[in-house]
């Protein structure tokens, strides 16, 4: 039985991240560099030292930790302020980011740390992902595949996709532009991004 069930959604600068939980299930809401609210829309929580039953909201502040102990089955919805400039902030030490350009074309490669997650985004055209080392779990508009280097994954423009590693993993995204510069390049593929 799975214990835990997730979907990521990131539009217009909010990452919602809606999380179904068996109770007596420990999970950590880890350090982010913004502050962030949880809304426990069923069920009843322990977060830090306080209990929570819906309908209640716990609210975390920037740079802090906290664990959260599921008492019942509860349905919790994660908020926070994500605007895309901050996929690199929240994947900063689990990912090493590479930038490469020639004749029109943008590589970025991600070496990715086991169990990292690449935060749900979307893009403004179709591009071509190849995995070349490692195993992910690519999520595309709630469809799970698993792949294992080495593969080349279409991704279709304005899908909603997230990317977890399973194991240390390297990923490249390819895209047109005649962008040459990482944060110009992104502000031209990703939907959201200024």
């Amino acid at each position: 039985m799975q214990t835990i069930q997730t979907q990521d959604i990131l539009v217009d600068g909010v990452h919602l991240c809606e999380s179904r939980i068996d109770a007596g299930r420990m999970i950590t809401a880890k350090a982010r560099p913004f502050n962030r609210v949880y809304v426990l829309a069923a069920g009843s929580v322990t977060a830090g030292e306080t209990g929570y039953t819906a309908p209640a909201y716990i609210q975390i502040d920037a740079d802090n930790e906290c664990q959260i102990m599921t008492q019942t089955d509860v349905v919790l919805y994660g908020i926070e302020t994500t605007p895309a400039e901050t996929v690199e902030q929240i994947t900063h030490k689990q990912v090493e980011i590479g930038h490469y350009f020639a004749g029109g074309v943008y590589a970025k490669q991600m070496t990715i740390a086991k169990d990292c997650k690449i935060p749900t985004h979307k893009h403004v055209y179709d591009h071509l992902s190849i995995l070349a080392k490692g195993r992910v779990q690519v999520t595309v508009s709630r469809e799970t595949i698993e792949y294992v280097a080495p593969a080349a994954i279409e991704i279709k423009r304005d899908l909603v996709h997230t990317l977890t590693a399973l194991e240390d993993s390297v990923w490249y995204c390819i895209h047109a532009t005649e962008e040459t510069d990482p944060e110009s390049a992104n502000k031209t593929i990703i939907v959201g991004r200024k």
